[in-house]
């Protein structure tokens, strides 16, 4: 995502009704509780922004999936090496005192790099991701003065929302002339053409969103 000069730019560079729901949710969760956004970069409190991303990681589907933010001790050298780097940045939204979403990633140069997200289901009414992702986007474009912001590899909803370029990838699979390789070859391309024809035909009928939705809240369950 190729970040503008202002978050005024980037609200007027989107529709009419996308721009109106935007700033209403952020006004909402300000107008019903205490909200208090806190980055978190320094080697002093890094482990404080990790305990509280980490707790929010526990209640979301990506940690079902392992791809979450755990709160071990590889992370927490890893977080304390690159703090001393100046590198990384941990945003945390608190709602009444309690963490309710969590970003965090690296910036190098101009550009910041996004390592995971997540936030906890049960503020999932008051879309606290997207409020964090605003006001985390008008940190790296007010304060870290960043150009561009990589959301890195996979699909996903906001990043087509938000994303100005995309990058498409393809992975190659070599075979020996075997029979055996030829066998497994045979099986690896029919899942694969079920599995887009699937893609194809819930994107069709217009279910792809909900079906992901339910699939998303049985894993946090």
């Amino acid at each position: 995502m190729e970040l503008p000069d202002s978050m005024e730019t980037f609200y007027m560079n989107k529709p009419r009704k996308q721009r109106y729901d935007l700033r209403r949710k952020i006004k909402k969760v300000e107008r019903e509780y205490i909200v208090e956004v806190k980055k978190y970069m320094y080697e002093e409190n890094i482990l404080e922004g990790l305990r509280s991303a980490s707790f929010v990681s526990s209640r979301s589907f990506q940690f079902a999936l392992d791809v979450g933010l755990y709160d071990d001790e590889k992370t927490r050298l890893y977080c304390k090496f690159i703090s001393k780097l100046g590198w990384i940045r941990i945003y945390i939204l608190y709602i009444n005192n309690e963490p309710s979403a969590y970003e965090w990633g690296i910036k190098y140069g101009d550009r910041f790099f996004l390592m995971t997200l997540g936030f906890d289901p049960k503020w999932k009414k008051e879309s606290v991701g997207n409020v964090l992702f605003q006001k985390v986007l008008k940190d790296l474009i007010d304060i870290e003065h960043v150009k561009f912001l990589d959301f890195g590899f996979g699909d996903a909803e906001y990043k087509r929302h938000f994303a100005t370029r995309r990058l498409e990838t393809q992975s190659l699979y070599i075979y020996s002339n075997k029979l055996y390789s030829l066998i497994l070859n045979m099986i690896a391309y029919t899942i694969t053409l079920i599995w887009k024809l699937s893609i194809w035909i819930t994107r069709l009928i217009g279910i792809e969103s909900k079906i992901k939705r339910l699939w998303k809240d049985h894993l946090v369950k």
